[in-house]
Parts: structure tokens; C-alpha cells; sequence
């Protein structure tokens, strides 16, 4: 999944946790809205390094050339 899809999932908890009478769902529904937006951070993060691995492969590259 893409980091946007976890956030709108984030994002649908977020509004049914507004909706929540007990806390007992509120707490587990946070819970839900939290994991999903620290799934979307670290996707985001792991792209990240996937293009930073890639471009120092490119340099390393560049480097046996020689």
C-alpha cells in the first residue's frame, strides 16, 4: 500500500472515533488511526532509502568505471 492509502484509512478512524460513545472503542479505534499513520510514515521512509540505496549503487558503479 501507499503511504496516501494508510493515511486515508487514518483518516476514516479519525471520523468514526468522533462518532464513539464508550471509551473503550475510542481507545482501540486511536489505536487503529495511530498504527495506520505510522505505517504511512515508515512507507514513505523506506522509499526513501530505497532511491538513496539506488543512487549510491549508481555512484559505486560510477567509481568501477573508472
Amino acid at each position: 500500500m501507499s503511504p496516501h492509502q494508510y493515511l486515508q484509512l487514518a483518516e476514516r478512524y479519525r471520523k468514526v472515533i468522533e462518532t464513539a460513545k464508550d471509551t473503550f472503542t475510542r481507545y482501540h479505534l486511536e489505536a487503529m488511526q495511530r498504527s495506520y499513520r505510522a505505517l504511512a510514515d515508515s512507507e514513505r521512509e523506506l522509499r526513501k532509502s530505497r532511491y538513496m540505496v539506488e543512487a549510491l549503487g549508481k555512484l559505486g558503479d560510477s567509481d568501477k568505471a573508472k
